[in-house]
């Protein structure tokens, strides 16, 4: 008879004979996965069958390592019919097979727009956090994003006869999408294209005195593309590994 039990930290497999005789209790570690968990368990009870003088030596399959990418791309941000060029550095973590979490940050040079008699300067810096999913397929990876972003605005004033500065927080959501291709063929390194589309949730709008109100609103809607190439800084020691 096979008796099987566990909690949150561990697996007790018990046999015994018809009889009610203990014959042996092994605790097992809990710490990989169903499939794995029942694969060794079934050695052990295995190892009993047969009779062997000494259970084997039980090792657990390597517990899934979380993969780490760093990249950086060049960004274009086209939003109210205005292009500004920038830049994006990010992190992503894999602590699960195919699910990412992703870090990141984007600027780019000011947006400018007419108001009044000047002109008014703009830029977001803009943090990134969220989630994506990867599919892989032979030479590339897909990955399907979505996330929450903080934009810090700068605002500034041109050709006033008093020009002032000023800062606000937005908060948006985004969806995008990256392909890269897979570093096995480029030793660790993936160029990628990326494409983002970006909601901000708040109205903002940069008025003036000159001497009449004017104002202009900001667009709550922007694309990202961007082209770049992230970095697998575990790919050496895995290649020492195989």
């Amino acid at each position: 008879m096979r008796e099987f039990d566990h909690d949150h930290f561990e697996i007790t497999v018990t046999v015994s004979a018809a009889g009610g005789e203990r014959k042996f209790k092994r605790v097992l570690p809990k710490v990989a996965s169903c499939e794995a968990r029942a694969q060794v368990a079934a050695a052990v009870v295995a190892a009993w069958e047969i009779s062997a003088p000494d259970l084997p030596r039980l090792t657990w399959p390597n517990r899934y390592s979380t993969e780490v990418e760093l990249g950086a791309a060049f960004v274009g941000s086209v939003t109210g019919g205005s292009f500004a060029p920038g830049g994006e550095l990010s992190l992503r973590l894999e602590p699960r097979p195919g699910l990412g979490i992703n870090l990141g940050a984007v600027g780019h040079p000011a947006h400018a727009v007419a108001l009044g008699s000047g002109t008014a300067d703009w830029t977001r810096f803009t943090l990134e956090t969220g989630l994506d999913y990867r599919f892989a397929m032979r030479r590339i990876t897909l990955d399907l994003e979505g996330g929450l972003l903080t934009g810090f605005l700068f605002f500034r004033g041109r050709d006033f006869d008093v020009s002032h500065r000023a800062f606000d927080v937005d908060v948006g959501l985004s969806a995008g999408l990256r392909g890269a291709i897979d570093s096995r063929t480029l030793r660790g390194f993936k160029p990628f294209l990326r494409f983002c589309a970006n909601g901000w949730l708040r109205g903002e709008k940069i008025s003036a005195l000159d001497p009449a109100t004017n104002s202009v609103a900001l667009p709550r809607f922007e694309l990202w593309l961007a082209a770049g190439v992230a970095w697998d800084p575990k790919y050496s020691r895995r290649e020492r590994a195989r």
